[in-house]
């Protein structure tokens, strides 16, 4: 069993990380497992958290109970379908408005993209990740599900295949091994030679960044493994601060995808 202080905000998280990372809601027993506590504590917990608005309760009878981030829940039902006919009779200047929103809420997206680097791991990170290197000028292509390998890029003559995880600790062993056994697939099966590996991993993604930069992203075994397999190593801390760079006007989005082709991240 998994020892951690329990609060509100603990379980806020837990909830919040189970629905964007595996797509699930909880109950009173995930919360329970996942703690280590009784079944009243954790009831005590969720509760307390839809007392504040934080979370809702989406399934209820008297045995069972499923608790959801309320932001999410709200998310969903505002962006149910409304009648076509509604269109034909807005008010006022809700065009213009509509028109601004627009344009707010794609700057606003992308900032959201951005910052799911440093948070989000596994298959939620890969949307983030392949966000990032469409909006530095690559081509992405997404990979079947199943493949050693999230996705390839391309910029001019340059291709590469992209393998993208995260933990709560340093990237293990095997993520260099998958990446490596997809470039051997490759060449294999489609007689296909991908010239540039690369990794990036969201290490220690729960941790706030002061206390992340104290700790190793890749362990000796790790940087060696991937210079034999000829894999770049990256973080997805690294590549946050390209895209800070570029927005703070120090760079350009050109200089930093070539950094990203010659394999420069420091």
């Amino acid at each position: 069993m998994k020892k951690q202080s329990v609060s509100p905000d603990n379980v806020f998280k837990f909830v919040l990380d189970k629905a964007l990372e595996e797509y699930l809601f909880c109950s009173v027993k995930d919360v329970k497992d996942e703690f280590n506590i009784s079944k009243p504590k954790s009831r005590q917990l969720l509760n307390s958290l839809v007392k504040e608005g934080k979370l809702m309760i989406v399934h209820d009878n008297p045995r069972f109970k499923v608790y959801a981030p309320a932001e999410i829940i709200r998310n969903i039902v505002q962006q149910q379908i409304k009648p076509k006919w509604l269109k034909k009779y807005p008010l006022p200047n809700k065009d213009e408005h509509l028109k601004k929103k627009a344009k707010l809420d794609k700057a606003l997206t992308e900032y959201e993209k951005f910052e799911g680097l440093l948070y989000l791991k596994d298959k939620a990170l890969e949307e983030p990740a392949r966000f990032t290197f469409k909006w530095l000028g690559f081509d992405v292509k997404k990979l079947p599900e199943g493949e050693f390998a999230d996705f390839e890029i391309y910029k001019n003559r340059f291709s590469g295949a992209v393998e993208v995880s995260g933990g709560k600790s340093g990237c293990p062993m095997d993520k260099v091994r998958q990446l490596y056994d997809y470039f051997c697939k490759t060449l294999e099966r489609e007689k296909r030679k991908i010239p540039h590996l690369l990794l990036l991993f969201n290490h220690f993604y729960n941790t706030d960044l002061k206390e992340r930069a104290k700790k190793k992203a890749f362990e000796k075994e790790v940087r060696e493994g991937a210079k034999r397999s000829g894999i770049t190593l990256a973080t997805t801390v690294q590549l946050y601060e390209k895209i800070k760079r570029i927005k703070a006007g120090k760079s350009t989005k050109e200089q930093v995808a070539k950094e990203i082709m010659e394999g420069k991240w420091d």
